[in-house]
């Protein structure tokens, strides 16, 4: 804005002082019409075509000023635009990225369910665990004495859970440690044990062990 003023005053400046040149060079030799110079205007003609210039130079600068906002606009316009496109980019790939790990961890976790389920033992029967009293139905191997301790608190917790239909946590924790000792039992007494039934009697353990996770039924 600075430089518009400027650049008016110096015009309107020029002009006038163009003018009177014209006006004074007329001289003796015949004023404005003498033999040394002709001119059809007159000073004060002179000073208004200044004044006119002055307007127009001034008009064609706010109009190029109005363009080029109009041209700073659109491009800001456009700038803002891509921004948001771009913004709304990287959101819809960050949520396809995030849908995917969803699925690729709800699959994951399907499998190991899977796994586990198609793993883990099966649950005791009415031949070795009668679900009305709780009785257990021992193995030949698992009756002797030496597992009488752990047998007497697998088979109270049984009993108990038949009575009430289910048991704390603390307690099936409790059936756990047991099952560990009669399993260290069995291996110092494997040597002297047939083999098919020392493999039935470490079933028998894990599958009483695994059913006290559940409730009766």
């Amino acid at each position: 804005m600075k430089c518009i003023t400027i650049l008016s005053v110096a015009v309107v400046a020029w002009g006038i002082s163009s003018a009177d040149a014209q006006y004074d060079r007329g001289g003796s030799g015949g004023g404005w019409g003498g033999n040394n110079y002709y001119h059809s205007s007159t000073a004060a003609e002179g000073r208004m075509r200044g004044t006119a210039d002055v307007m127009r130079a001034a008009g064609d600068a706010n109009m190029s000023n109005a363009a080029a906002q109009n041209l700073y606009q659109d491009a800001y316009s456009k700038e803002l635009d891509n921004r948001k496109k771009a913004t709304n980019t990287y959101y819809e790939n960050k949520a396809a990225w995030q849908s995917h790990q969803d699925q690729d961890t709800k699959l994951r976790q399907a499998r190991v369910a899977a796994y586990q389920t198609r793993m883990a033992p099966e649950r005791t029967g009415p031949s070795q665990l009668d679900p009305i009293t709780g009785t257990i139905h021992w193995s030949k191997v698992l009756s002797a004495s030496i597992f009488d301790s752990q047998r007497e608190k697998i088979e109270e917790f049984f009993t108990q859970r038949a009575r009430y239909g289910s048991m704390p946590r603390s307690e099936a924790d409790r059936i756990g440690e047991a099952a560990k000792q009669m399993r260290r039992i069995l291996a110092d007494n494997k040597d002297s044990l047939d083999p098919a039934d020392y493999t039935a009697a470490g079933k028998e353990i894990t599958r009483l062990q695994f059913e006290a996770k559940y409730p009766v039924g």
